[in-house]
């Protein structure tokens, strides 16, 4: 085996390169609208975090959690990863702006504590009941629920989703019913 034989998955390739690898000036750049010279936003990478007990991926800078459930990966495996992520970039989001979950690594504990623990305005399980956060709802795949100020959306695992192209009409209904897209 030689060095241009091993394959890295994307958690760890995240983890080693915490700062960006390549600056888009085009792309980084904004017009400051007082005085109208270009200035550059700092860009921040996706982290893997650990808040109380909870492993996550992400900054959740605007509080959608992404609830998934794959035993043998950290987080998801990389091919997942790459359909969560082209689903968020539908959603003009990305992996900064959500905090991803793997249900298999999450202590058991109720909705209300986690919700103290990861702060929410959305919550969405793929493959995952939302009865493994104690929620006192039951509702069908793709409805859009909102409850105590927060959206849940279940559906099918990432796996099911990709595999079939009227589940994924039903995701991106409900994705744009809760990002008003």
């Amino acid at each position: 085996m030689t060095l241009n034989d091993i394959h890295l998955p994307l958690i760890s390739i995240a983890d080693l390169y915490k700062t960006v690898l390549i600056k888009n000036d085009q792309s980084n750049e904004k017009k400051d609208a007082v005085d109208g010279k270009k200035i550059k936003k700092q860009i921040e990478p996706a982290e893997i975090k650990e808040i109380g007990s909870i492993h996550l991926l992400g900054n959740n800078k605007k509080q959608i959690v992404v609830i998934v459930n794959y035993k043998d990966a950290v987080y998801l495996p990389d091919d997942r990863l790459a359909f969560l992520t082209s689903i968020l970039t539908a959603c003009k989001l990305n992996l900064d702006d959500i905090a991803l979950i793997n249900f298999s690594g999450l202590p058991e504990m109720g909705y209300k504590d986690f919700l103290k623990t990861v702060p929410s305005k959305s919550v969405l399980f793929f493959g995952v009941e939302p009865k493994v956060l104690s929620l006192p709802l039951n509702f069908p795949n793709f409805q859009v629920q909102p409850f105590d100020g927060i959206n849940y959306l279940t559906s099918p695992s990432l796996d099911e989703i990709e595999k079939d192209k009227s589940k994924k009409e039903k995701l991106w209904l409900s994705l744009k019913k809760i990002f008003n897209l």
